[in-house]
């Protein structure tokens, strides 16, 4: 069986930019997604971006990926976004291990050697 699926979508409004909400939601209804969390960043004002809500759930980001040997597909802006998720799996491998930044770089350099930290930016 495969293990728990977490969705971390982020966009800027709701109303205009989450033109997949109807799927998302029917995926998460019918057990294809254990979890699905939102993040928008123009809903009010304080901006949600994605990476804070993995930081939110850091334990069971990092025990997915680490100790159930999960997979982290990132997708999006290589801008920012993708930079900001990169920073936020770093503090989130570093306080859930209790580990050095430089240890917790060495952590998610082996997810992506091992195929299991993959993006697709732009």
């Amino acid at each position: 069986p495969l293990g728990a699926a977490h969705l971390f979508f982020g966009c800027r409004h709701e109303e205009h930019d989450f033109i997949y909400a109807e799927e998302l939601r029917a995926a998460l209804h019918s057990g294809a997604l254990s979890h699905l969390h939102v993040a928008f960043s123009r809903a009010g004002s304080t901006k949600d971006y994605v990476q804070h809500h993995m930081e939110r759930h850091a334990r069971s980001v990092w025990d997915a990926l680490w100790r159930k040997n999960g997979v982290l597909y990132v997708c999006g802006d290589a801008s920012a976004m993708a930079r900001d998720v990169h920073k936020a799996l770093l503090r989130i491998a570093s306080s859930v291990e209790g580990i050095s930044e430089a240890e917790a770089e060495g952590r998610v350099k082996t997810l992506a050697e091992q195929g299991r930290y993959l993006k697709d930016v732009w």
